[in-house]
């Protein structure tokens, strides 16, 4: 492995890779590398090349070249919305809110997603503040599949179906406060 920069473990890449040194070349090992780096949001780009070994005529050196994606992400939003007489309110209801989201696509120097999402927002009524909303979520998408050994061992009879599979822990916590009506406090999680 050769690298500008140490923004990957080697034995994670190397894991990934499905084309092996004195093993006979194969279309679907091939197929099967160039995808799994593609499927990873770590990378912009994954390219494979062959050319002629020097060795012998039967054998290939073959360069995996790895191109790193911008490693964080930035999103930020705002919302805006109008609420006319409905079952609760008899007035007008203006609301503004603003979202903050930054993606890591690189955790753990393993290409594991790590994305955090803050939301905020107001709605304004005849009494000023009619509604405070608040909220944040976190997602951590590992691209492997973490189970017990007994279920990977089931979904795994062909080793391929493993290449696509994530797991994704998701905590989301919001606090909602609608003025003189109700107030809800959640929090929610899932592996």
């Amino acid at each position: 492995i050769i690298s500008r920069t140490d923004k990957f473990r080697p034995s994670f890449v190397t894991s990934n890779i499905y084309l092996r040194p004195q093993r006979l070349y194969r279309r679907t090992n091939y197929d099967r590398t160039i995808n799994r780096f593609g499927q990873m949001g770590a990378w912009q780009q994954a390219t494979i090349s062959f050319t002629p070994s020097g060795v012998a005529d039967s054998l290939l050196d073959v360069d995996l070249r790895l191109y790193p994606n911008k490693k964080y992400k930035l999103d930020v939003g705002v919302e805006a919305s109008r609420n006319t007489a409905d079952i609760i309110t008899v007035g007008n209801l203006f609301g503004v809110g603003v979202n903050l989201g930054l993606l890591n696509r690189n955790s753990f120097r393993q290409s594991v997603l790590s994305n955090t999402t803050l939301r905020a927002g107001v709605e304004l009524g005849n009494d000023f503040i009619q509604t405070t909303q608040a909220s944040i979520a976190h997602t951590i998408s590992f691209p492997r599949l973490i189970a017990p050994r007994f279920i990977v061992r089931k979904i795994a009879r062909n080793e391929r179906r493993l290449d696509s599979l994530r797991s994704v822990l998701n905590l989301n916590a919001s606090y909602t406060d609608r003025r003189q009506f109700f107030t809800v406090q959640s929090f929610n999680a899932s592996w």
